[in-house]
């Protein structure tokens, strides 16, 4: 995270606006961070004082992406762009697809290139860690990994 990225700023039963992030600072004694958010909307004015908000951060897009679930996504080594998706065609058999990384968040992945739009993609037990190229799946509930289709949106 870092000073200027967009922020929303959401208030039950106030308001929401567009913000940015003024300053990133470390709490000391913790490996927590304090993070300023401004806002120069109109609108801002009728956030309440002392009332709890959320605010959303965006720190990081990809444009012109497709995005799947993590648990479809194997990396080829840890923190890497390039990765593995099975496809599953028009026959039934499932297909590995090469694919480019983008924005990675919580739940989703975007792909850059590798898959399109309509596309069905295998995804995994979404419990089980996100695995790489050099580690290995396992379910620890029995009954062998859960797999279910996922189709691009």
């Amino acid at each position: 995270m870092q000073v200027g990225e967009s922020a929303t700023i959401t208030q039950t039963g106030a308001a929401t606006v567009p913000g940015t992030v003024a300053s990133v600072g470390l709490l000391p004694g913790s490996s927590g961070f304090a993070v300023v958010v401004t806002s120069d909307d109109p609108l801002a004015t009728q956030l309440l004082g002392g009332v709890a908000a959320q605010v959303s951060i965006t720190v990081l897009t990809s444009s012109h992406a497709v995005t799947v679930p993590l648990s479809a996504v194997t990396r080829d080594t840890a923190g890497s762009t390039s990765a593995t998706v099975g496809v599953l065609g028009a026959d039934g058999t499932v297909t590995t697809a090469k694919v480019t990384l983008g924005a990675v968040g919580d739940t989703r992945a975007a792909i850059l290139e590798g898959l399109s739009v309509g596309q069905d993609v295998v995804v995994g037990d979404r419990d089980e860690a996100l695995p790489t190229s050099t580690s290995r799946v396992t379910n620890n509930r029995g009954g062998g990994p859960q797999i279910q289709m996922f189709p691009i949106p």
